[in-house]
């Protein structure tokens, strides 16, 4: 029976009249793409039901930004969707939940990625013959993005498992039009990046070893990439870092390359975790001393404030070498080492000075920049970053942040302050 089935199929895809599958639903089609017409009309008209009802379908589009179906238009030709963006954020619970903003958008049918349709449609939730018209509407699309590449063969996967008299038809098709009708076909798992799960597809051995060879190669580059990120310069932090080692043993467990290296994973996660901890006490530490010199400084005492910014500067600076990716430790090391140099505005002679210029010179003027490098158009960082520069007599160079500054937001409070500190250095 399967035999025969993937000898009729050997014809054309277009050939429907010899096609057991589209002959078991569809007797009187033509064709193949007839079949895929009216799978997509009854597709838009199921999403135009939905959102008629106030069940707005959610979806992705510009790959995997969420949205929402409000409408939809099956006319042939000009076949669209009406959607809406999503923003997600996160409950007190972790729960995901999703709010729609702006306004409506239309979206060509041509726009929307198999897999996102596949993930919406749901195919699962509906007949045997919705499901594989669905399926063939699949196969029909034109995608240059490999993963829709088996879209039309996991929903036809799901009439496979639930189904019996209808497995030999769908193998036959899928191995036709999947496999070029070579090799036999069994139920296997296929690896979602994206959506970073396992789904059920019909594939043959030679093609599942292909991709089991695949995902060891990926396991064994994702796990150099986290192990360099660790011995080298970071873009991630150390946390950032655990919990992509936690996600690489969850994504690649099923393949040797986890096994293999499960070893030096673990001591991985020992020195991240030791790491993690000797940060978190050091910043700990740094907070304190900034407390206890704010204290100081609320009570006039510089003469004990300033000591106390030093301490909790030199401390953030440790523990910012041990996590040197932590934007929040970088923003208070920065922060400290200009509170250490105690800089401060004298009102009477309109200008600025400062007890330490040296602090400036040797610390914070180096994490100032390179704060402001990784936030270059962050104005209130760019004004802490020009006062460090003006602080220690590098006027040009002063200026030429507080004018970027003023550029970015001319009516801002900040530009009015840049613009006042270019004024002073004038009169200096």
């Amino acid at each position: 029976m399967r035999l025969l089935a993937a000898l009729l199929l050997s014809t054309s895809l277009c050939a429907a009249e010899v096609d057991p599958l589209i002959a078991k639903f569809w007797p009187d089609a033509e064709k193949v793409e007839d079949v895929a017409d009216q799978a997509e009309k009854d597709l838009l008209d199921w999403l135009k039901a939905c959102a008629d009802k106030n069940q707005f379908p959610r979806t992705h589009f510009d790959n995997g930004v969420p949205y929402e179906v409000r409408d939809a238009n099956p006319k042939r030709k000009k076949a669209e969707l009406t959607a809406r963006l999503l923003q997600r954020d996160v409950d007190d619970a972790g729960n995901a939940r999703y709010t729609a903003v702006g306004d409506d958008v239309v979206k060509s049918i041509s726009q929307w990625a198999s897999r996102y349709a596949l993930i919406t449609y749901a195919p699962d939730n509906h007949t045997d013959q919705q499901a594989i018209a669905f399926a063939i509407w699949l196969y029909q699309r034109k995608s240059p993005d490999k993963r829709d590449a088996l879209c039309g063969n996991r929903a036809m996967t799901v009439v496979h498992q639930r189904n019996a008299e209808l497995r030999p038809l769908i193998e036959a098709w899928v191995l036709q039009h999947d496999f070029d009708g070579r090799g036999t076909l069994k139920t296997g798992d296929i690896w979602d990046d994206e959506f970073r799960k396992e789904r059920k597809v019909l594939i043959t051995d030679d093609a599942e070893d292909k991709l089991v060879k695949a995902r060891n190669i990926a396991a064994q580059a994702e796990y150099a990439r986290l192990s360099n990120e660790y011995s080298r310069t970071r873009t991630l932090t150390l946390q950032q870092l655990l919990n992509a080692l936690d996600a690489w043993e969850r994504d690649f467990a099923s393949t040797d390359e986890v096994a293999k290296r499960r070893a030096n994973a673990g001591k991985l996660r020992t020195a991240l975790n030791k790491a993690i901890t000797d940060a978190t006490e050091l910043a700990s530490s740094a907070r304190t001393a900034s407390d206890e010199a704010r204290d100081y400084e609320g009570k006039a005492r510089k003469d004990q404030s300033r000591p106390k910014w030093k301490e909790a500067a030199e401390l953030f600076e440790k523990a910012l070498a041990i996590d040197s990716a932590s934007m929040l430790l970088l923003t208070q090391t920065a922060n400290a080492w200009l509170k250490a140099a105690d800089p401060e505005y004298f009102p009477t002679e309109d200008r600025w000075g400062c007890t330490h210029e040296d602090r400036i010179k040797k610390h914070a003027i180096g994490w100032w920049d390179k704060l402001a490098a990784l936030k270059p158009d962050d104005t209130a960082t760019l004004l802490n970053q020009g006062l460090c520069y003006q602080l220690t007599g590098q006027v040009g160079r002063a200026n030429e942040i507080y004018n970027r500054i003023v550029s970015l937001d001319p009516t801002g409070n900040n530009a009015a302050e840049a613009k006042r500190r270019m004024q002073q250095m004038k009169k200096k």
